[in-house]
Formats: structure tokens, sequence, C-alpha cells
């Protein structure tokens, strides 16, 4: 009896620890599917939410066209049409209209914006280079020139101004010079491209001219 006793203490000590150790490999196994599972959903995320969305628009597609089904088969010709025209057109719900009004809003706006756009473009070439450089003789824009006054260079000295400021006028009959020159002159230096410096082009040859489709 008591050999008998010792051998199934032993047996139940053995399927305790058997046990044990098949939970133990149980949980091990579980957590590295789980660890497998989650690195695996990682690395498929966006896939795996792009083949949800499409699952889901497809689902939705399908409910609509069998609840459009539904109510199509139990109405007459002249409800058929009726619904026909409802589907076609958007419902009229106070958010689609306050949408709808901000929409127009903002189409106006953008309009206005292009036509003041517009309108300081045309106003800002209808007056092309015509303004000649007293100093450099390059043509400006109105925009590029201010009238020449001798006495607002007093760092200058008089040989400079008299060789630099020229008799040239163009716009008005008036002396322009162009803001590179103005501001040379202003910190008492010579102009980079002055005429004092004799560097004039040439009157441009007829070859060089543009043709009618150019010009």
């Amino acid at each position: 009896m008591a050999t008998r006793r010792r051998n199934n203490e032993f047996r139940n000590k053995q399927n305790r620890a058997l046990q044990a150790k098949r939970s133990e490999n149980s949980e091990k196994t579980r957590e590295s599917q789980r660890r497998a599972f989650n690195r695996c959903k990682e690395s498929n995320s966006n896939h795996i939410r792009e083949l949800n969305r499409r699952a889901f628009a497809k689902k939705v597609n399908r409910n609509a066209q069998n609840r459009k089904r539904s109510l199509m088969s139990g109405l007459n010709p002249s409800d058929h049409d009726l619904l026909q025209s409802a589907i076609k057109r958007p419902s009229c719900t106070p958010v689609n209209e306050i949408q709808e009004i901000e929409c127009k809003n903002s189409i106006q706006e953008m309009q206005k914006m292009a036509k003041v756009i517009e309108a300081t473009f045309n106003d800002n070439i209808k007056c092309g280079p015509e303004y000649v450089c007293t100093c450099c003789d390059k043509l400006c824009y109105r925009s590029s020139v201010r009238k020449c006054e001798a006495n607002k260079y007093p760092k200058c000295s008089k040989t400079l101004l008299k060789a630099c400021i020229t008799t040239t006028t163009s716009i008005d009959n008036t002396k322009w010079i162009c803001s590179t020159c103005h501001s040379n002159l202003s910190d008492g230096k010579l102009p980079d491209c002055p005429k004092a410096n004799k560097m004039g082009l040439l009157v441009k040859p007829y070859c060089l001219n543009l043709t009618p489709l150019e010009e």
C-alpha cells in the first residue's frame, strides 16, 4: 500500500510538472504569436487600412444599391420618374445651402481679386521702358528712375557730377537717373556703367532688329 501511494504521489507530481511546463510553453507561444502578429500588422498597416477602406466602400455601395432596388421595385411608373429626379437633384438641406452660399462668396472674392491683379498688371505695363538714364543711357521703367538733381549728391565732386550727369533728357523733357546710378552717386562713387567711361554701345545694326512676328 505504501509503495502504491508513493507511486501515485510521484505520478501526480510528474503530471503537475508537465501541466505547468505545458502552460508555460503555451503562454510563450501565445506571446511570440502576438508579437509576430503585431510586427506583421505594423509592417502592413497601410495595406490593411486600404483593404479595409475598400471593403467598407464596397459594402456601403452594395447597401445603397440594395435600398435603391427595394424602393424602386414597388413603385408605379410615375413614382419611379419622381424618384429618379429626386436622386439626381441634391438635397437642399440647410447645411448644403450654407455651403453653397459660402462657395459663391469665395468665388466672387476670387474674381474681384483677379480683377484687381489684372488692373494692377495693366497699369504697370501700359508704359514701357521709355525713361533714359542721364548717367548710363539705360532704358528703364518709371518705377526704376527718379528725377536727377545734382544738389542731392553732396559727396560727389563737381568733376564727377559734370562727367556723370549729362544733358540727356527723355520723358517730359526731364533728366532721369536710374536707381543704380543714384545709389552710387549718393555714396560719392562712380557708377559701374556711366557714359563717362566711354563704354557706350554702337547703334544696333539692322540685322539684329526684331521681325514683325517677334515684335
